[in-house]
């Protein structure tokens, strides 16, 4: 073997032990700063690993914490790693311009893939407002209210920018408090149905006294009429007191002889935690969406 081969050799060696250093170094911050930042993914992203390609440590995935990144990138210029930036930050593109949601079904389901075969992790109320954080064919990856993360199809919601979403936040709008209802075209029981509804549902709508039915209107601009036994000033409801034991118990009651649904949260269906969460909701209480997160609260 020749001088020469000797030291390529030992130099390619060198190097290959150096870029696993190099790579075990991030690997080890990423570790940390997931730790620190994002250790429960089911309410942070920052799906984020570092791989050697070359003489540098090429760091990919997505996140939707920019500082974390930031944080992740200083430390690797401050430790002398050299790195090939390939981490997306979410939103991207159009979403941008729309990054929000808004719930425009009785109850939307949320599944842990982007696929209607996936599993059902959690469901998203009618008026509920969604992050949206990214799209994969006709599915979005969307955060509920209670920050929980999810693949959703587009008839699901309607998309919204921050000026759609303040102005249906600042509107009047109704709850539905009854197990069950629906939005009629007419204020008739026997008119055409343009919308079933579960408790906990918001609409646009202003209430008021001495009528049977209410003018109300859907995410997506659908118009028509709720009984007003139905619903609630959701203004008014969200006002309540903290609710004692006893009005807990009773939504818990109520909702009894229910189908066990995994992933559900809504009158159509619920799994344990599902349960406990709808029956504090219903009382103006957000819980987390699940019960190792819920024992925390």
């Amino acid at each position: 073997m020749t001088n020469f081969l000797r030291f390529a050799i030992i130099s390619l060696l060198f190097m290959a032990c150096n870029s696993e250093k190099q790579v075990h170094k991030m690997e080890s911050q990423i570790h940390d700063l997931k730790a620190e930042f994002a250790p429960d993914k089911r309410v942070k992203l920052f799906e984020v690993e570092a791989a050697p390609q070359g003489k540098a440590v090429l760091l990919k995935g997505k996140t939707n914490l920019p500082d974390v990144k930031a944080r992740l990138l200083s430390f690797a210029s401050q430790n002398e790693v050299a790195i090939i930036d390939s981490i997306r930050v979410l939103p991207e593109g159009e979403l941008k311009k729309r990054p929000f949601g808004i719930v425009n079904v009785s109850v939307a389901n949320l599944r842990s893939q982007p696929k209607h075969s996936a599993e059902l992790s959690t469901q998203a109320l009618m008026g509920a407002v969604l992050r949206v954080w990214e799209q994969e064919g006709d599915f979005f990856l969307v955060q509920t209210p209670d920050d929980y993360f999810g693949w959703m199809d587009d008839g699901g919601f309607v998309p919204a920018d921050s000026n759609r979403v303040h102005n249906f936040l600042a509107s009047e709008r109704l709850i539905v408090v009854s197990s069950f209802a629906f939005v009629f075209s007419e204020p008739s029981f026997a008119s055409q149905k343009v919308s079933d509804l579960v408790a906990g549902d918001i609409l646009q709508g202003a209430y008021s006294q001495g009528t049977d039915f209410l003018p109300a209107v859907l995410p997506d601009g659908r118009k028509g009429f709720v009984a007003a036994e139905d619903v609630r000033p959701f203004a008014e409801w969200l006002d309540q007191p903290e609710p004692q034991a006893d009005a807990v118990i009773a939504a818990g009651l109520e909702m009894m002889g229910r189908p066990y649904l995994w992933g559900g949260t809504s009158g159509k269906g619920m799994d344990c935690s599902g349960f406990t969460k709808m029956a504090y909701f219903l009382n103006g209480v957000q819980l987390p969406r699940d019960a190792s997160q819920q024992v925390h609260v």
